[in-house]
C-alpha cells in the first residue's frame, strides 16, 4: 500500500514526532561535506546546527567505544574567521595539547588551501593511563564555512609504538624523533581515508560526485516528466507491521501492494524552517523506511527557484534526512540524488 502525495499541500495528521534540531533560522550553506566510509563502517555520531559533526566507525565502536574513527565537522565561517592556512595552523597548534597527559603534533604535506597534521594524545583529560589516540586530519577554510577531517585510532601507546621498531620507546620519552618514526609507520594505515571527502557547492550538483546523478528505476515516472531538484530514497527495512503502518496513516483497507511512502513536492509545499512541518514530513519518511521503502522528491516545474535557492533547498534537505540516519546504521541506508545538470 502507498502513501503518496503529489506536488500538491501536504495535509496529513501525525502522531509520532522527530525531534528536531535548533538550525532552522540559521543561514544555510550551500557548500556541503560528503564523507564517504570504509565498506562495512556505520554511522556513529551526526549533530546538526551551527556546528555539524559526523563521525563513522566500525559496527560495535560507535560513540565513546571507538578504537577507529573517521569524522568530519563544518563551522560556519561567520563563526570561526579562520579564513586562512596560517590561521588554521595557529589555532591547530594552539590546541595541539589539548587535555593531554603527554602530547605532540606536527604538520604534515597538504593539498593546496588545506593544512595537515598528525597528533598523538596520551592520557585524555590527564588520566594516567597509557591509553593513546593518535590522529590524523586535514583542515580548509572556504569563504562558508571551516571543514575538518580526522582519521583516528586509538590503543594503549605500546601497540602504537609496535609498528616503528623502535625498542624500549614509552611514552616518557617519546620526542620529535620518535613521533616522526610513530606517524611515518601509521600514515600508509590511517592517512588514505583522508582522501574520502568531498566539499562540493550545491548549486553546482555536477561536482557533487558522492551524490546518485539519477532517480531510483520508476523515479521520473514519479514526477510525472518533470525535472527534479533533488530526490532521496531509502530501501524499506521491515521493521514494523502492516498493520502498524496503516494504522499511523489511518488507513482502512489494505489492498496488498507494498506499505510505500512517496512524497512529492513543488518548490512551495513545505515551509521548511517550520519545525512541525518538517517533523512531519521527517517522521512520514521514516514509516516509510521502517516498512517497504520511501521516497521524496522536489520538482519546480515552473523555474521558480533561482539557482541559489535551489542549493538552499538541497542544503536543508540532506540536512534533515541526515538526522534520520541512526548510530549503528550505514549512512547508505538513505540515497540521495541530484540532478546532472
Amino acid at each position: 500500500m502507498r502513501v503518496t502525495h503529489r506536488l500538491t499541500r501536504l495535509v496529513v495528521a501525525f502522531g509520532l514526532a522527530i525531534v528536531a534540531s535548533p538550525s532552522a533560522a540559521q543561514t544555510l550553506r550551500t557548500e556541503i561535506i560528503t564523507i564517504t566510509p570504509p565498506e562495512g563502517w556505520v554511522s556513529s555520531v551526526w549533530r546538526g546546527g551551527t556546528f555539524e559533526l559526523g563521525e563513522f566507525t566500525p559496527p560495535g565502536q560507535t560513540g565513546a567505544a571507538y578504537i577507529d574513527v573517521l569524522g568530519y565537522s563544518a563551522l560556519p565561517q561567520a563563526a570561526s574567521r579562520l579564513d586562512t592556512v596560517d590561521k588554521l595552523r595557529d589555532f591547530e597548534s594552539r590546541d595541539a595539547s589539548g587535555d593531554c597527559r603527554i602530547s605532540a603534533m606536527h604538520e604534515r604535506v597538504a593539498p593546496d588551501g588545506w593544512f595537515a597534521l598528525a597528533r598523538i594524545c596520551v592520557g585524555r583529560d590527564g588520566a594516567e593511563t597509557d591509553i593513546a589516540e593518535l590522529e590524523f586530519a586535514v583542515t580548509t577554510a572556504t569563504s562558508q564555512a571551516v571543514y575538518r577531517v580526522w582519521r583516528a585510532h586509538r590503543a594503549p601507546f605500546a601497540e602504537l609504538a609496535a609498528r616503528t621498531g623502535l625498542a624500549n620507546l614509552v611514552p616518557g620519552n617519546l620526542d620529535e624523533t620518535s613521533f616522526a618514526a610513530l606517524t611515518a609507520a601509521w600514515e600508509p594505515v590511517l592517512a588514505p581515508d583522508l582522501e574520502r571527502r568531498n566539499i562540493c557547492d550545491l548549486t553546482q550538483p555536477v561536482d557533487c560526485t558522492d551524490f546518485a546523478q539519477s532517480l531510483p528505476p520508476g523515479g521520473e515516472r514519479w514526477f510525472e516528466g518533470k525535472g527534479y531538484v533533488i530526490g532521496a530514497w531509502a530501501p524499506g527495512q521491515n521493521r514494523i507491521t502492516r498493520a502498524r503502518f496503516r494504522e499511523f496513516f489511518q488507513l482502512t483497507e489494505d489492498d496488498g501492494t507494498p506499505n510505500m511512502v512517496i512524497i512529492r513536492l513543488g518548490p512551495d509545499d513545505v515551509d521548511w524552517d517550520d519545525a512541525s512541518s518538517v517533523d512531519r514530513l521527517l517522521t512520514m519518511f521514516a514509516y516509510g523506511q521502517a516498512a517497504d521503502g520511501a521516497f521524496l522528491g522536489v520538482a519546480d516545474p515552473e523555474g521558480q527557484l533561482s539557482a541559489n535557492e535551489r542549493a538552499r533547498l538541497r542544503a536543508r534537505i540532506i540536512e534533515l534526512l541526515r538526522r534520520l540516519v541512526r548510530p549503528g546504521t550505514s549512512p547508505s541506508d538513505i540515497v540521495v540524488a541530484l540532478p546532472a545538470g
